[in-house]
């Protein structure tokens, strides 16, 4: 354990070097929080590969269960603090938020209190309160852990600035040697004694680490390791995740991660991530890394991220791991509508021919989709006739209650109906409610209609019940736009994280899923669903920063039309999950990913053919 201790100290001493002067607080946030995510998610693609794979539990339900898992210690961070004693956390990943909220603490410290003892008195009795309030109650992103730290990053701080100041350094050596010996053997009914000694030895061990790379640092190695000390750190956490995740999912014996053999095969797995690291930052420079070319009109950064959520509505379309299904139905069909409200504006075109480009944008692909629908189910319509098949697209519905019981689903094309209308009602409600309060006040009166009526079991034909409700999330993408509030979270990233504890909040007490009006508790749903859609949105466009332009030109095209590609999977998807599961087992995770591929594939085929007959159809308008 205190091998483990003197490696994390010797990481933390080495952020605080790496973020000593450092005074722009969004740098700070893509310096800590960008590495620490992507880590975090080479993990959560490395258990879905794994999942893929003949080992460990291949089921559909365990492996999602197991991403869930993933996710939700990707928010949290740490179960409890990580000098605590207890590893259940991201373990040495931890430090990079906690780091970051270590550093903004400071920085408020600071500008409250001027002396430098006053500041290192105050960060002790935060600390003990943090440490203390630990037993009662666990806050997200390290929150607590941050706190620890504090008076640690406040006395090297100290100590950095006034190296004049007289310390026994062979006192300090005798802290260390014989404070974790005082801890092993003390009672367990004086362990606050010990928990004072090991908190006097970290110190101790801190003050060491610095001064010994004070004396190093005209060292060009000491220098190299500093300002790559988050690399070097990602990759040693990044081994021993990776190391933790064969370990559960490999059918063979591994070694165990405290032997030598062990040991020696994170060292290598680290190694040969730094390089991949170094080598894949070498080719983003040379092949088009986050680079694409942008069409006149049209925003990039959203047509990748409706592509991204398209991808999503596949994936939903199985019944997984309940709680990471939340997480999906959370946000994915809601940020549709909200984007569709971002971009709205007034104009000063008749409501007839507004009402005649909705019909064109919305309701001819869900003909074309009736209408190949029935084409494809003829053998059916030879027995049942065609009134079932059109009932079915007339009435539209989500799912059939007390209602319209018996009458079946028209699958996920439903939905466009639903932002059909949507976009109709707003359009009215602009058009003849001028004052802006008043038309918010109308929305807000009409999505709590729509909400009750929906939670009485009264499912509405076209899902106008839910029309009504998610105009409250269309006015939102309105007043989002209005006042410019994507940029504000981009250059104040504390708000960003608030919004993402407010996502997880509500998909831990109420979560979202609009077709079946799992919508309660109302206001918390709408604020989780609306921040999730932000923070989702904001982390695409950190990705797109690291993607090849392929993938973004491929992936923003299945965006640009997911109306047609939302048409071909309705069209595809009972089809296609029956193919697949003849071939290999049905629930698999295997058969999942299989099944999504296939459905993403037709899409990417679909959406390429429809952008070549468009630029085909105006060359020749041109010429």
């Amino acid at each position: 354990m205190f091998r483990m201790e003197l490696f994390y100290l010797f990481c933390f001493v080495m952020l605080f070097l790496h973020l000593k002067g450092q005074d722009d607080p969004k740098a700070v946030f893509v310096r800590l929080w960008k590495p620490y995510l992507a880590v975090c998610a080479g993990w959560f693609f490395l258990t879905a590969f794994l999942g893929i794979l003949p080992m460990g539990p291949s089921s559909l339900n365990d492996v999602t269960a197991v991403l869930y898992e993933r996710l939700k210690e990707t928010f949290w961070v740490t179960q409890v603090s990580a000098f605590s004693g207890e590893w259940t956390g991201h373990t040495l990943l931890s430090l990079f938020p906690a780091v970051f909220f270590t550093w903004w603490e400071a920085r408020l410290l600071k500008m409250l209190v001027k002396a430098p003892p006053a500041q290192a008195g105050f960060a002790v009795l935060a600390g003990v309160l943090s440490y203390v309030s630990t037993s009662f109650f666990l806050l997200p992103y390290a929150l607590q852990d941050s706190l620890m730290l504090l008076p640690l990053w406040i006395m090297l701080g100290i100590l950095a600035d006034r190296p004049h100041i007289p310390i026994r350094w062979d006192a300090l050596f005798l802290l260390v040697m014989i404070l974790p010996v005082f801890r092993v053997w003390i009672p367990e009914s004086w362990m606050i004694f010990g928990n004072t000694a090991m908190w006097i030895w970290r110190a101790a061990v801190a003050f060491l680490i610095l001064d010994s790379w004070k004396k190093a640092a005209d060292w060009d190695l000491t220098v190299w390791f500093v300002n790559h000390s988050v690399l070097l750190l990602c990759a040693i956490a990044g081994a021993m995740g990776c190391y933790a995740v064969f370990t559960a999912f490999a059918p063979w014996q591994l070694p165990g991660r405290e032997g030598a053999l062990g040991i020696l095969i994170q060292v290598g797995l680290a190694v040969l991530l730094l390089l991949a690291v170094l080598g894949f930052r070498r080719m983003k420079a040379h092949f088009g890394y986050g680079r694409q070319k942008e069409e006149q009109g049209r925003d990039a950064r959203v047509d990748f991220f409706r592509g991204v959520l398209m991808i999503l509505v596949i994936s939903g379309h199985f019944m997984m791991n309940r709680r990471f299904w939340n997480v999906i139905y959370s946000f994915h069909m809601v940020a549709f509508v909200m984007i569709s409200g971002y971009f709205y504006k007034k104009d000063d075109r008749s409501i007839g021919k507004q009402i005649l480009h909705l019909t064109r944008t919305l309701l001819v692909p869900y003909l074309v989709c009736a209408v190949l629908y029935i084409l494809l189910d003829l053998k059916t319509v030879r027995y049942t006739g065609l009134w079932p098949d059109l009932r079915m697209f007339l009435l539209g519905l989500s799912f059939a209650t007390s209602l319209f019981n018996g009458v079946p689903q028209a699958g996920p094309i439903y939905f466009v109906l639903m932002l059909f209308l949507v976009r109709l009602i707003y359009l009215l409600l602009d058009r003849f409610v001028r004052n802006d309060k008043m038309r918010i006040a109308a929305v807000a009166l009409l999505s709590m209609t729509g909400y009750l009526i929906g939670q009485r079991q009264y499912w509405l034909p076209w899902s106008f019940d839910l029309a009504l409700y998610l105009l409250a999330v269309y006015e939102a993408g309105v007043q989002i736009r209005k006042y410019r509030l994507l940029r504000t979270l981009r250059h104040h990233p504390l708000w960003l994280l608030m919004l993402a504890a407010l996502w997880a909040f509500m998909i831990g007490y109420g979560s979202m899923e609009i077709a079946t009006r799992k919508l309660s508790p109302y206001a918390l749903v709408l604020a989780g669903a609306v921040s999730g859609t932000c923070v989702v949105y904001l982390l695409c466009c950190g990705l797109m920063r690291d993607l090849p332009g392929w993938v973004l030109k491929t992936v923003s095209l299945i965006g640009r039309y997911s109306v047609w590609a939302l048409v071909l999977h309705t069209l595809l998807r009972e089809r296609v999950t029956l193919l697949v599961a003849g071939w290999v087992p049905a629930d698999s995770f295997l058969w999942f990913a299989i099944s999504v591929a296939v459905q993403v594939a037709a899409a990417v085929v679909l959406t390429y053919g429809i952008s070549a007959l468009k630029k085909g159809i105006g060359m020749k308008k041109t010429k």
